[in-house]
């Protein structure tokens, strides 16, 4: 099953991306909400069940300075879900949203596939039931949110383990703040 729809009410405009102030004393930000609705496919991965599906919108950031990167240094806001229609009681999915870079780069503290040390900088999850769910989102101080050479700022949302039988809408409501860092 494909999304819905994507209706990326950014407010970022290119003079705001443009704005030769950015600093740490002063960072730039935008708003964003990305919707997102799946009921997934039939997860057959060891030690799951029911369906799972996931979705990554790429957020390019434009005007980029010259010998500058984008780095997100504060994100607040908020993931909401809710099935959509009438679930039996007491099935759930999960449901998680997270920011990353198009450059994840894998942990060389754990073993290949389990952790990344770059590149995801923010994950949250839940599970949500009949009464939906809301993950409130305050981050004051992304220390890894340096954004690789192309500048693009990766969304992704997803259901997982989902066994209410329907399709989980969700929508990641985020405010992001981001300073232009020299290039070294």
């Amino acid at each position: 099953m494909k999304p819905t729809g994507l209706f990326a009410f950014a407010l970022i405009t290119r003079a705001l991306l443009a704005q030769p102030t950015c600093t740490v004393a002063a960072p730039c930000s935008f708003s964003i909400n990305i919707p997102y609705d799946n009921a997934g496919q039939p997860d057959t991965r060891p030690g799951t069940w029911g369906t799972a599906a996931s979705y990554s919108v790429p957020i390019p950031f434009a005007d980029v300075p010259s010998g500058y990167l984008v780095r997100i240094t504060r994100v607040y806001g908020d993931v909401v879900s809710w099935p959509h229609g009438q679930i039996a009681p007491g099935t759930f999915s999960g449901v998680l949203s997270g920011l990353e870079t198009t450059n994840p780069v894998p942990s060389q503290y754990v073993a290949p596939g389990l952790g990344a040390m770059a590149g995801c900088f923010l994950y949250f999850q839940d599970r949500v039931g009949a009464a939906g769910s809301r993950i409130p989102a305050a981050v004051d101080s992304i220390k890894n949110g340096l954004l690789g050479p192309d500048n693009v700022l990766v969304l992704t949302q997803a259901v997982w383990l989902n066994e209410t039988g329907v399709s989980i809408h969700m929508e990641t409501t985020l405010v992001v703040e981001f300073v232009f860092e020299a290039v070294n």
